[in-house]
């Protein structure tokens, strides 16, 4: 009798140290598979999920990278009509309060579409996206207003063909220390 106890207990030791281990290794699992899925995460997905109102870009030449990261996607990636959209709202959050007045969701989306649809049928796509030193923003007072401007140069290819761009981007700050992309303009000016 006392050796079929001891079985019994054995067997119920070694049942548990199973049901323990495939507890463990489905936890295992399970966190790993997490960690890749956040991995494998495009820049697309991270910009659509990235918070642009809680985590505002620290300064201007924050605010222009940040915009520049999102125009890359808009000109080098495939984009769904839901992604296109959440993009367009995530880019509006960086402009200006005249900017947003003087360009509608609709009508820019429209000419956002028309834009990226030109750029397909170029084959062309940003390379590279250099922005100025935060050393070299100029800041500026003008009437009520802090005003920031900064370069940015774009190297595209289109085909085979390098093609190189410059815009100023001008920004306002609001009321609450935010700065705002109120225009760019293209410019003859180089910084590299």
């Amino acid at each position: 009798m006392k050796k079929a106890r001891k079985g019994t207990v054995l067997t119920i030791l070694i049942m548990l140290v199973v049901v323990a281990g495939i507890v463990a290794a489905f936890f295992w699992v399970r966190k790993n598979r997490g960690k890749e899925s956040r991995q494998e995460q495009t820049e697309v997905e991270k910009l659509l999920e990235y918070d642009l109102e809680g985590n505002y870009p620290g300064n201007a030449r924050e605010v222009v990278k940040t915009y520049n990261q999102i125009m890359k996607c808009f000109y080098n990636e495939t984009l769904s009509d839901k992604e296109l959209e959440g993009l367009a709202g995530q880019i509006r959050i960086l402009f200006d309060t005249e900017l947003l007045k003087r360009n509608p969701l609709e009508s820019y989306l429209e000419s956002l579409e028309l834009e990226i649809e030109e750029y397909k049928e170029k084959k062309r796509t940003i390379s590279i996206i250099t922005i100025q030193d935060y050393d070299d923003v100029l800041f500026e007072t003008k009437g009520e207003y802090k005003t920031a401007s900064l370069l940015s140069c774009y190297r595209m290819k289109e085909g085979t063909e390098q093609i190189k761009s410059n815009i100023r981007y001008y920004l306002r700050e609001d009321e609450e220390g935010k700065w705002r992309i109120l225009f760019w303009e293209l410019s003859n000016e180089d910084f590299e």
